[in-house]
Formats: structure tokens, C-alpha cells, sequence
């Protein structure tokens, strides 16, 4: 991505990227018009990025739990110093993914305000709206993380009204239109623009039953949920060895003898 900035212009990621995810060149023009390619700067973004991203996600829990501050806190410092997150570093890819995040974030939280504020309930789902699309259009990354609005609706919903089948009744209602825009979405990516580059895989292509399918799928998730749960964490008390630098300072005086075409 540096290069293309380097040698393209801001205005050339809009063709680099044309064939994979055309909506992302458009944040990519605005941040490296702002931050050109120097590094230093690109890792302060990369940081402040992740800071407002854990500024949402606080925004987001304290509208829908108001009183539970101290718990919020918590949550929002434990999101802010996730350790399974390693590309921290690749600040001009992932700063840039830092900001979507935070859009989707802000759906949320712009999207129980709307509940809880009847009077400007199209005010807040508009920019909730907005915030959605734009980082479900500019990147897939986000689009599982969405099967936690329908909860928090309900969560909202249950506080305001009485009766299971009126809140379910109000909550379909509430995510409809969440739910509109990411029906636009999959048919858009998956029919009309589909996969470019890549194919999406569910299940393991050696599988050749449906049980076998659906175990190894589960077998899966349980690995997952491990390696970025547990192990994750348990990854903050490892003492970095020697080999650890290895790669990074062969490649750091390697490549500060290669010369730089104007």
C-alpha cells in the first residue's frame, strides 16, 4: 500500500484497489493526503485509531448500560490492550481498519440512541445508517461482528416494553433496516461484484460429508474461540527471546543499505 502511495498518488488507490474492494480507496485517498508516507506519523495514527476505536466501543456500552461505568471502563481497557492483535505495526493498512471499526461501533451506539430517543429516532438511525455502510461496503472484515446488534436491540427493546412477543415484534422492526442494508451488501458482493480475488471457504474442501462438514466447522470455532481468547492472553506472559528480533532487525540493517529511486 506505501508503494502505491509512492508511486501512484492518493488518487491511484481507487484503481489498486478497483478489483478487490472498491469503496476502501476511498478512506485510503483521504488518510494518505492527510499523512503522506512519512512512518513515524502512520504509527501515531495507527495508535490514535485504535484509541478512538475504544472510545466507541465505551460510547456504545455506556449508552446501553448508563449506570455500569466502572464495568464499561473495564470492558473498553481490556479491548484497548488485546494482545492477539500482532499487526498493530502495519499502521497504514490497520489504522485504516481501526477507522472502520470504530464506524461500526458508532452504529451501534447511534442505533440505541435511537431507541432510547423516539423523538430523533430517524436522526440517529440515519448517521447509524451511514456509519454501517460505509465500513460494511469498505471492507467484509466487520460483517460477523453484526450478529451482536440484534442483541443489543433486544437488550434495549426489554427495557422499554413488556411481553416477549411485543419485543420481539420491536426489535425485528428496529434491525430491519440494519438488516436491509447488509442484504444489499451480500447480493452485491456474493452475486454482482462476487470474489475477485478470492473464494470464501466455510467448510474444509477434503470434507466429504455434511457430518463431517459440520464437525470439522465446530471443531473450528472451538479452536478459534481458544487461540484468540485464552491463548491470547496467556501470550502477555511469554518473555520475548532473542530469535524473536531476529527476523526484524536482519531485515531492519538489511534493507537501510537499499537505495531509494527518487
Amino acid at each position: 500500500m506505501t508503494w502505491f502511495g509512492h508511486v501512484l498518488g492518493p488518487q491511484g488507490y481507487i484503481g489498486v484497489l478497483s478489483s478487490d474492494r472498491p469503496f476502501l480507496g476511498l478512506i485510503y485517498i483521504l488518510t494518505t493526503s492527510v499523512l503522506k508516507l512519512v512512518p513515524y506519523q502512520w504509527q501515531i495514527f495507527g495508535l490514535i485509531t485504535r484509541w478512538l476505536t475504544t472510545l466507541s466501543v465505551y460510547w456504545t456500552l455506556k449508552n446501553l448500560w448508563p449506570k455500569q461505568t466502572e464495568k464499561i471502563a473495564w470492558i473498553s481497557i481490556l479491548f484497548a490492550i488485546y494482545p492477539g492483535f500482532k499487526q498493530q505495526p502495519i499502521s497504514v493498512i490497520y489504522g485504516n481498519g481501526l477507522v472502520l471499526l470504530a464506524a461500526f461501533f458508532l452504529s451501534l451506539g447511534l442505533m440505541i440512541k435511537a431507541i432510547k430517543n423516539p423523538s430523533k429516532y430517524w436522526l440517529y438511525t440515519g448517521f447509524a445508517l451511514l456509519c454501517y455502510a460505509f465500513c460494511t461496503f469498505s471492507t467484509e472484515y466487520y460483517v460477523g461482528l453484526d450478529l451482536i446488534r440484534p442483541l443489543f436491540i433486544w437488550l434495549v427493546v426489554s427495557e422499554l416494553f413488556q411481553g416477549t412477543q411485543k419485543r420481539l415484534v420491536k426489535s425485528f422492526l428496529h434491525w430491519l433496516p440494519y438488516l436491509v442494508v447488509l442484504a444489499v451488501f451480500l447480493v452485491w458482493r456474493v452475486f454482482i461484484f462476487k470474489f475477485p480475488t478470492y473464494q470464501p471457504m466455510l467448510f474444509e474442501p477434503e470434507a466429504s460429508t455434511a457430518k463431517l462438514q459440520i464437525l470439522q466447522l465446530i471443531d473450528r470455532v472451538v479452536q478459534d474461540s481458544i487461540k484468540s481468547g485464552w491463548t491470547a492472553w496467556l501470550s502477555v506472559f511469554r518473555i520475548p527471546q532473542t530469535d524473536d528480533f531476529a527476523h526484524t532487525l536482519r531485515f531492519y540493517f538489511g534493507s537501510s543499505w537499499l537505495p531509494v529511486s527518487g
